[in-house]
């Protein structure tokens, strides 16, 4: 069985272990399987502690600038049913998986236009498609089959089956594929990242996971990027970064930090916000996604105003950038980053609770 990443959430935005796609329920239960996911229903103590976060001490940070939003507006007929996850062009164009529209969408370089490019008829279809990357000259997307590929312009290549449920994944410039994959069980024997080669045979097994089985292993959900020499796990549920070498040995583990987090740790030992109703669990949302640019690591916070902070391969902070404060709630979905002149570009997709669903794009300038 296949197991699809999803965001659902109960007034915020929760993770959840998702089985064969993602619910279509407004609660964080256990869906059932091969259905859709709708956005969540605001506003709880985990917002709440959120939209304090600004009105408490200071960060240092560089200004972030939108420069361009494509709204889509689901119940109006929009392009966007619920895109999940997104990758950017060397040039600036996006790609976007949409789950309940079971499509790809693309957005050129300074566009307002929104294409959509998959399904194509006779080609295979996209069954619930969660995390979209590129390689070279190839669209590669998770969804409830496995890995499939297809070229630029939409057109079906292959399909990796990867057996593993797919939370998140990186492609290397080898071809091999790097995911972070989700179990039904908690075996102390799960790795934290398996690595598949490109017909999806399995190459190594890397990291450890927590497998707590009382919150169904949502501390072990992590965003992938890959480089020539490291492979780093950027986890969701805790503000921490792992960073391991390409042959899978741990280098080294950085915190990210943030005045609010500590607040938000609190959470987690709260069994009425961990556990609030049978079969829903949650924690808290530290990391909203991840992306390598160059030989700097670009990570997304999940706040209210958006704030990426970059930091080299050894960890260490170089700059953060926010921007102004979004609706509240917030929900992210999807990140990606690139250098395009002296500036950082930074694409995500946010949405509210009336299913607008927006693709913002920032910009900051580079030290």
């Amino acid at each position: 069985m296949i197991i699809s990443n999803c965001r659902l959430l109960q007034g915020v935005l929760i993770c959840v272990l998702c089985l064969s796609g993602c619910a279509k329920k407004t609660a964080t239960a256990v869906p059932e399987e091969g259905s859709a996911t709708e956005l969540p229903r605001p506003i709880d103590v985990e917002q709440a502690i959120k939209d304090e976060a600004f009105d408490q001490g200071t960060i240092e940070v560089e200004p972030l600038l939108v420069t361009r939003r494509l709204q889509s507006l689901a119940r109006e007929g929009g392009a966007f049913v619920l895109p999940v996850s997104l990758a950017a062009t060397a040039e600036g164009g996006v790609y976007v998986s949409d789950n309940n529209g079971k499509s790809i969408h693309y957005c050129p370089p300074q566009s307002a236009s929104i294409t959509t490019l998959l399904p194509q008829k006779g080609q295979a279809p996209l069954a619930w498609p969660n995390t979209i990357q590129l390689s070279g000259n190839s669209i590669f997307v998770s969804d409830n089959d496995g890995i499939k590929v297809f070229d630029r312009q939409g057109s079906f290549q292959k399909l990796v089956r990867s057996y593993f449920g797919v939370n998140h994944f990186a492609v290397h410039n080898d071809g091999n594929i790097y995911l972070n994959p989700l179990f039904s069980d908690s075996k102390s024997s799960n790795p934290l990242i398996v690595k598949l080669n490109s017909d999806g045979s399995l190459m190594g097994e890397y990291g450890k996971r927590l497998n707590n089985a009382s919150n169904k292993g949502l501390e072990d959900k992590a965003f992938v990027c890959v480089s020539d020499k490291y492979i780093f796990a950027v986890f969701r549920h805790r503000p921490l970064i792992q960073i391991y070498d390409i042959g899978g040995a741990l280098v080294r583990e950085v915190t990210i930090s943030h005045p609010i987090f500590l607040k938000l740790a609190a959470l987690s030992h709260d069994e009425k916000f961990v556990h609030p109703q049978q079969s829903m669990f949650r924690l808290p949302e530290y990391i909203a996604g991840a992306s390598l640019v160059s030989d700097r690591l670009l990570v997304l916070l999940n706040l209210p105003q958006p704030e990426i902070v970059e930091l080299d391969f050894d960890g260490k902070e170089i700059s953060r950038f926010r921007g102004a404060k979004l609706a509240s709630p917030t929900i992210y979905m999807g990140f990606d980053a690139r250098l395009i002149g002296d500036n950082y570009h930074f694409w995500t997709i946010i949405g509210d609770t009336k299913n607008l669903m927006a693709l913002l794009e920032m910009t900051g300038s580079k030290r």
